[in-house]
């Protein structure tokens, strides 16, 4: 047996004169019921809710089970290709982020990026801007980041051991730097740690090689590179967006040190 809800008023059937033509259309309907068509009939009242029993599909006329068996095959058909174009969608959905992920995991395994540029003036005049952090105020693009960010300065005065904090905004996060060595006025090395947005723990180099009466300053920065990383640089170049920073960090250098 199947069932199905008809909303009809109670005691509509029996009310004369009209009881067998409700009859009959209620059976019609069950027929259309039986096929998958659903019909409402027009004047009853869908607050009142019944529920009825269909008779045993056999029990139609054939021309009604002919036409109903019509309607249940295309019914039948209309789904099938429903459910594939729905399971053909995951698939290709799926073979997308699977792949994706591939190619994320192939990624290598450490990152670097480096910047220079050219400054005319002696190695010895640009490598206070650096070595002490106090300087680094007047040059490092990060420190535009956030304005109010807290500082926190300790360790050495300045050169191996000078340690800078700080906790700002969601753009210019939270992290650590020190520095771990120097080789002045050539060179010093810097263990930077984030800890906000991402936690993450890197290794700063910047270099002086003096040329005649100018000096090659270069910035570079490297470190692993996690897979949530490898994900991300997919999307975003990762030495677009950090070299950029370098860039514009090197140029204050050198405006400052050609003053």
């Amino acid at each position: 047996m199947r069932f199905m809800m008809l909303m009809i008023p109670k005691g509509y059937e029996t009310a004369a004169p009209d009881a067998k033509a409700v009859a009959a259309m209620m059976k019609y309907n069950e027929s259309l019921q039986k096929a998958g068509v659903l019909l409402a009939l027009d004047g009853l009242h869908p607050q009142v809710i019944e529920i009825r029993q269909v008779q045993e599909f056999a029990d139609f006329p054939a021309d009604v089970r002919e036409a109903a068996e019509g309607f249940r095959e295309m019914h039948a058909n209309l789904k099938h290709c429903g459910d594939a174009v729905f399971v053909t969608i995951l698939a290709v959905v799926a073979a997308l982020i699977g792949g994706v992920l591939v190619v994320a995991a192939m990624r290598p395994n450490t990152f670097s990026v480096q910047r220079s540029t050219t400054i005319k003036a002696p190695p010895d005049r640009v490598y206070p801007l650096i070595e002490d952090f106090y300087n680094w105020a007047t040059w490092s693009p990060w420190e535009k980041l956030d304005p109010g960010m807290r500082k926190t300065f300790g360790g050495a005065t300045r050169g191996k051991g000078a340690v800078y904090e700080w906790d700002g905004n969601n753009k210019a996060g939270a992290g650590r730097m020190e520095i771990t060595a120097t080789a002045a006025p050539h060179r010093l090395t810097i263990a930077l740690d984030f800890t906000r947005p991402f936690r993450s723990s890197n290794t700063t180099a910047i270099t002086l090689d003096p040329k005649s009466d100018s000096t090659m300053i270069t910035w570079a920065m490297h470190g692993p590179q996690p897979f949530a990383s490898k994900l991300f640089g997919l999307f975003v170049n990762m030495d677009t967006l950090i070299g950029k920073d370098f860039e514009q960090g090197l140029a204050n250098i050198k405006a400052i040190a050609e003053q």
